[in-house]
C-alpha cells in the first residue's frame, strides 16, 4: 500500500509543478529520510542545507 501512495503522491507533485513551476526547486534524495527517522535529524538537516545551497547557487547563476 505504501508504494502505491508514494507513486500517487509523486505523480501529483510532478503535475502540480508542471502547472505552477517554482522559482527555486530544492531536491533531496528520496531515500535520505523516512517517516520515523527522527534519530537521523542532524543528518537530514545537513542534507537539506546542502541541497538548498546548491539550488540557490544554480538559481543565482541563471539570473545574472
Amino acid at each position: 500500500m505504501s508504494k502505491e501512495v508514494s507513486l500517487m503522491t509523486r505523480r501529483i507533485s510532478v503535475l502540480t509543478m508542471e502547472m505552477c513551476p517554482p522559482d527555486i526547486r530544492i531536491n533531496i534524495p528520496v531515500n535520505s529520510c523516512g517517516l520515523f527517522h527522527f534519530y537521523k535529524s542532524d543528518e537530514i538537516i545537513k542534507t537539506g542545507e546542502w541541497a538548498t545551497r546548491k539550488a540557490l547557487l544554480e538559481f543565482l547563476g541563471k539570473n545574472k
